[in-house]
């Protein structure tokens, strides 16, 4: 479970500075240790999930937990250290020591170790206690001189005691409670919680001071028994503490997630209300024909409106009430090889090396991304902010919709990207023409399972629940996979060549499109066909629903047709 502590200063801020504080902007989320929340040192990694932490944070954790703090499905921990391309990203972040030398960012945590101008410097800060490092060492060498073996054994029991005591992370516990909470519950129930937590947190320091001053005691010469008598003391009540907001924690959260529930069941009961009392358009059987290339990609925009990407290198914008393009948008300089709609009035196209965004109201196009290194095959929006595309170049990419800039790239496939869909919030599911389907982690860039099965090009994928998808290949077949296993479940054969695109009807039927001229529908119960439309001259490249009863196809031979099942 992800900890989102707050932000703290740190030795970090005191000798570094960012130098170019728009990469950590854009990345944050991998230079930031899980657990502290804080810029991470001597980072180790989740094999399983792909979460970065710090060194120390990690093993402290893992003093006390067996589990990932992500909450990753794997029993066992597994840690490395980050990959190559990881350190390429990392290392992008530059840094200026306080003295004036420019580094890299893998190299901070070490750095003055090896710079001359902190050699000489006494208030170079230390790490672990953020002091004076020329003090402490005075300091050290004084105990040394003046504390015989039996105190310095007593210290050093006295130091394991409080490695303990900061082992149980009051406020990082609290914290994995609230990010849980704080979805299903109001701002006045976490702040009375946290107010329990930072009053716990408090009495923490307060021990910690207490055995600090029990130190100093000692010194003066009380005994060893008593002094043990009251470290145990002061765990005990410490202990006790921690297990009251915790218990109180959990009793609050199971009352909330109840009321949760509840409200969620109400909230399906009034969409499905809507959804029977909303009337669908059905639209003639017809066909659209003023492409003069063939149509490649095609997009709904609303309950009438359709765009369709065609090789004459333009977009068109379709009314099927009326049977007309309504618009056409020029701009790109080579054939539309996808297309996704951000609203009703804006949507993203990709052709050759570059994503268009456009206003169709007006016809303009309002922004170019740039990235790419070949044609961009598949688009699909992740929210308002932010999308992904699928390249010819072999990557994924992840972009910044309001400045046109990519956060975040994928790299694993050793061919053509072909399809790109969203699995969840967390993971994207990408095909390739290397005849594999990958699972990545949206938040690390990290491949994590690889489905193979298919004996030719993955050329289109779609979600068939939280679990289940579905693949379209030049193999001519279409398979149904348990992603969390990695296996595939059912295999729907009948098409006579590549199959192009599929789309979800709902939840029983499935539409597919093929380079044999046809589009079918299949029973996912049974693996079924139960409809085939023929009418195309030429492959079909493109297909889309447009409500419960009809669909519509784009094919090579330049037109448009509307079907109804």
């Amino acid at each position: 479970m992800k900890t989102n502590s707050p932000k703290k200063q740190t030795p970090f801020s005191d000798n570094f500075q960012i130098i170019n504080k728009e990469v950590y902007e854009q990345t944050k989320e991998i230079f930031n240790c899980i657990i502290c929340a804080n810029i991470h040192k001597d980072p180790l990694v989740c094999s399983s999930c792909g979460s970065i932490f710090c060194g120390d944070c990690i093993k402290t954790w893992l003093k006390s937990y067996n589990t990932c703090p992500e909450g990753c499905k794997n029993n066992d921990i597994s840690l490395t250290e980050i990959n190559k391309s990881t350190k390429k990203i990392l290392d992008k972040l530059k840094l200026r020591c306080k003295f004036g030398c420019e580094l890299p960012f893998t190299s901070y945590s070490s750095h003055f170790d090896t710079c001359d101008k902190s050699k000489s410097d006494k208030e170079l800060k230390c790490w672990n206690c953020n002091s004076n490092s020329y003090e402490t060492r005075i300091r050290v060498k004084s105990e040394e001189n003046l504390v015989n073996i039996k105190t310095e054994n007593l210290i050093s029991k006295i130091k394991n005691t409080e490695d303990s005591i900061q082992t149980l992370d009051i406020k990082e516990k609290g914290l994995q409670l609230k990010e849980k909470l704080e979805i299903q519950t109001n701002k006045s129930f976490f702040d009375n919680q946290i107010l329990s937590l930072e009053k716990a947190l408090n009495e923490k320091i307060t021990i910690k001071n207490t055995i600090e001053k029990l130190i100093k005691e000692f010194e003066k010469g009380e005994s060893i028994s008593e002094l043990n008598d009251k470290i145990d003391k002061l765990k005990l009540q410490q202990e006790n503490s921690i297990k009251t907001i915790v218990d109180s924690f959990s009793t609050n959260y199971k009352e909330k997630e109840l009321k949760l529930n509840a409200l969620k069941n109400q909230l399906e009961r009034f969409k499905r209300v809507l959804k029977k009392e909303k009337k669908e358009i059905k639209f003639k059987e017809q066909t659209l024909d003023e492409h003069s290339n063939s149509i490649i990609s095609m997009v709904k925009i609303n309950e009438s409106l359709i765009a369709s990407g065609s090789g004459d290198n333009s977009i068109k914008i379709w009314d099927l009430i009326s049977s007309k393009c309504v618009k056409t948008l020029n701009g790109h300089d080579n054939s539309i090889k996808s297309l996704a709609r951000l609203n009703d009035n804006v949507i993203a196209s990709g052709s050759c090396k570059c994503i268009k965004i456009w206003n169709i109201s007006t016809g303009v196009c309002t922004k170019t991304l740039n990235g790419h290194t070949h044609f961009i095959n598949s688009l699909i929006i992740l929210n308002d902010l932010y999308l992904a595309s699928g390249s010819g170049d072999q990557t994924i990419k992840i972009w910044d919709i309001v400045n046109g800039a990519c956060v975040k790239t994928f790299v694993g496939h050793v061919d053509e990207v072909i399809t790109v869909i969203r699995l969840n919030d967390s993971e994207l599911v990408s095909g390739s023409e290397d005849e594999s389907i990958k699972v990545w982690n949206i938040k690390t860039a990290v491949c994590l399972k690889t489905l193979n099965g298919h004996s030719h090009f993955v050329n289109s994928l779609i979600k068939l629940d939280s679990n289940q998808i579905a693949s379209g290949s030049a193999d001519k077949s279409i398979k149904i996979w348990d992603v969390q296993n990695g296996i595939c479940i059912k295999t729907l054969l009948g098409h006579n060549n590549s199959v192009k695109n599929l789309i979800v009807i709902n939840n029983s039927l499935i539409a597919s499109g093929s380079e044999d001229k046809s589009v079918k529908v299949w029973d996912l119960n049974s693996g079924v066909c139960v409809k085939t439309f023929t009418g195309h001259k030429s492959f079909v490249y493109a297909i889309i629903r447009l409500n419960d009863s009809q669909i519509a196809s784009g094919s090579k031979d330049k037109s448009i047709k509307v079907w109804t099942i």
